[in-house]
């Protein structure tokens, strides 16, 4: 009789070890860096949904304002990985068998950049705004 090992439907681990979990493949020769480039997006598209799930979770539970500070600096941090990301896989390719291509990364690089805009970026004081609304309701 075998035993079964059954695995959780999530795991919780820190992007922060994800990401050194995976820093071997620059230091191992035999790893091509198109296979390397697909480890990488497969894993930081992994973070990213784990931050998006984060993200909703926080709006349900009515904490989502308190959690705009960290929420910036995770946002800006998968940024960052994300255009190192794309650069090496524009120079040195990306296995095909990753089963995304690149405008995967492309269009989820421009969702975390629209959140930041949304979320981070300059925003009108409410005064300007009234104004604007009230020039665009009289032409």
């Amino acid at each position: 009789m075998s035993a079964t090992l059954e695995f959780p439907n999530r795991l919780s681990i820190p992007a922060r070890r994800v990401f050194h979990s995976i820093e071997f493949l620059d230091r191992e020769p035999s790893v091509s860096t198109s296979v390397a480039n697909a480890v990488r997006a497969s894993q930081w598209l992994m973070v990213v949904d784990s931050f998006r799930e984060a993200e909703e979770s926080h709006l349900v539970e009515g904490d989502y304002d308190a959690t705009l500070p960290e929420h910036r600096r995770v946002l800006a941090t998968l940024i960052h990985f994300g255009e190192e990301l794309l650069f090496s896989i524009k120079n040195h390719g990306m296995a095909e068998s990753a089963g995304f291509k690149l405008e995967a990364i492309q269009a989820t690089m421009d969702g975390l950049y629209e959140t930041q805009r949304l979320e981070h970026g300059p925003h009108n004081h409410p005064k300007v705004t009234r104004e604007i609304r009230v020039k665009l309701c009289a032409a």
